[in-house]
């Protein structure tokens, strides 16, 4: 399923100058470790945040979510939604975007990591190439809401395109940026607790880590 290819191909825009095309197609390489060893990486938000309930409840997290997974093309650890199908890993030298669909097919997770061709290029600035790629893919992006957020730290936002509409978390670090969503298509009702747990999803995953553990 080519569930939210558009948005992949903008952030691949940015990792290449923010002005080249699309490198050579996609090619699938997936690969997950669940060692526990760990090697840095940082939590985008802690499983009480994810919620909003007090660490009392941070099980409840768990209930509908895998164990921590690692992707080292990722660079992450993340905890799909127990029964949503991955798509092929979609990796070039430039970019890796791995996305997990719900059974219905109308809500993602996922994670995309960009290879940036300078260092420190800044959360806005590629904030602003992807929103001016999505509108040329998709015909139309609209940006909803955008937040500055010390905790990731980085940048929230809600974007609309044509076809998708995008609650995601941007951070940026030297080389690197991540891009982790979760989306939901706009040709569709919304499936009650998808999104939920999408969004759950995208606040337990650790960014910059390919062996670590929570």
């Amino acid at each position: 399923m080519r569930w939210l290819l558009p948005t992949c191909r903008c952030l691949l825009v940015l990792a290449a100058g923010l002005v080249s095309g699309l490198a050579g197609g996609c090619t699938s390489h997936g690969s997950a470790s669940t060692d526990g060893d760990e090697q840095g990486g940082v939590r985008l938000a802690s499983a009480s945040d994810a919620v909003g309930r007090g660490p009392s409840d941070a099980s409840d997290v768990y209930a509908a979510l895998e164990t921590p997974v690692s992707y080292p093309e990722l660079e992450a650890m993340v905890t799909p939604p127990v029964g949503w199908q991955p798509d092929p890993l979609k990796r070039t030298s430039r970019h890796a975007h791995q996305a997990w669909i719900s059974p219905s097919g109308q809500t993602a997770f996922g994670v995309i990591r960009m290879n940036l061709p300078l260092p420190f290029i800044g959360a806005d600035r590629v904030l602003k190439g992807f929103l001016d790629e999505m509108k040329q893919t998709e015909g139309d992006a609209a940006l909803l809401s955008r937040t500055t957020d010390r905790r990731l730290p980085g940048i929230r936002f809600v974007a609309e395109g044509g076809q998708y509409k995008l609650r995601a978390n941007l951070v940026v670090r030297g080389f690197r940026a991540w891009a982790v969503y979760a989306g939901t298509r706009r040709d569709a009702p919304q499936v009650p607790g998808e999104l939920d747990l999408a969004e759950r999803a995208r606040e337990l995953t650790r960014i910059g880590a390919s062996r670590a553990r929570f």
